[in-house]
């Protein structure tokens, strides 16, 4: 009996940090590299939101043409959001950040930021919630090159983590978009 009510409290209290999860979540603004403009991520809720890590100096076109085909057939369902960071190579910090001004793409691209958890609040705040424990509740991670997928379900759960080697798997991120995220 007493082992089934540490269960039970377990559960309980996953679920309310869950709910402060997505709460904290849908409070962040991405910084967009076009025209100094944002977008609030409560607009996502209700959506799965796929978060692509890409070395800032090196835009990876066979990536964001993927990606582009994914926003554009899930546009419905699904939001793409790119993040160029510039503390994943020894040669970053030469990063042109005009180069993503402007690139063609239905998905959104952030300004150009530091990646790694070391770099304290030049980390991009996306980037933080999805490497930190306290913001995603799962793991604590850190960005060491370009190539991560995160995807964050409808309601505001980190649930898929990818690490990019090669072309993403079409496959796999049909069955993560199709897939069902239930809450407790």
């Amino acid at each position: 009996m007493k082992i089934l009510l540490q269960i039970i409290l377990c559960v309980f209290s996953a679920s309310i940090v869950m709910g402060q999860e997505a709460s904290s979540l849908y409070g962040l603004s991405v910084p967009l590299s076009d025209s100094g403009r944002s977008v609030s991520l409560v607009s996502c809720q209700g959506k799965k939101v796929l978060v692509a890590v890409c070395d800032a100096r090196n835009p990876d076109t066979p990536l964001l043409a993927q990606l582009d085909e994914l926003q554009k057939k899930y546009q419905d369902r699904l939001r793409v959001i790119v993040i160029p960071v510039n503390d994943v190579s020894s040669a970053a910090k030469s990063v042109d950040a005009n180069r993503w001004r402007g690139m063609p793409g239905e998905f959104r691209i952030a300004e150009v930021s530091a990646g790694k958890k070391s770099s304290g609040n030049a980390q991009h705040p996306l980037l933080r919630w999805v490497t930190d424990l306290s913001g995603n509740g799962h793991f604590n991670h850190d960005i060491t090159e370009g190539g991560y997928l995160f995807v964050i379900s409808e309601t505001g759960r980190l649930f898929a983590v990818l690490k990019r080697s090669g072309s993403i798997e079409q496959n796999i991120l049909q069955r993560i978009i199709d897939s069902k995220v239930v809450d407790h």
